[in-house]
């Protein structure tokens, strides 16, 4: 499900913040699974983001639909996507933040 509007736009601020504190711009996401659950992590600098930052989790969380938009935006850019692996489901994107907010 799709962050709302309000949402969206905290969470786009929050990467932002994010990026500069950890002095990178590089975003990783990636899908795993856990005890045979579906999962999703957001990292920077090899760090959780939902550790240190409020980004949107659980069934109102953010979706890789999120992080298309703001592809689309002109905020992030695709630098690398594994594609889903056929067997586990799990797939790694990394984006570059080429904007901050």
């Amino acid at each position: 499900m799709p962050l709302s509007s309000s949402d969206f736009s905290g969470f786009m601020e929050t990467l932002s913040r994010a990026s500069e504190e950890l002095h990178t711009l590089e975003l990783v996401f990636r899908s795993e699974w856990f005890f045979d659950l579906p999962g999703q992590v957001l990292e920077m600098g090899g760090i959780r983001l939902n550790d240190r930052y409020d980004i949107p989790t659980g069934w109102n969380g953010y979706s890789l639909d999120d992080l298309m938009k703001l592809v689309e935006m002109g905020f992030l850019r695709i630098s690398f996507d594994s594609g889903e692996d056929a067997e586990t489901f799990e797939r790694t994107i990394k984006f570059e933040i080429k904007k901050a907010v």
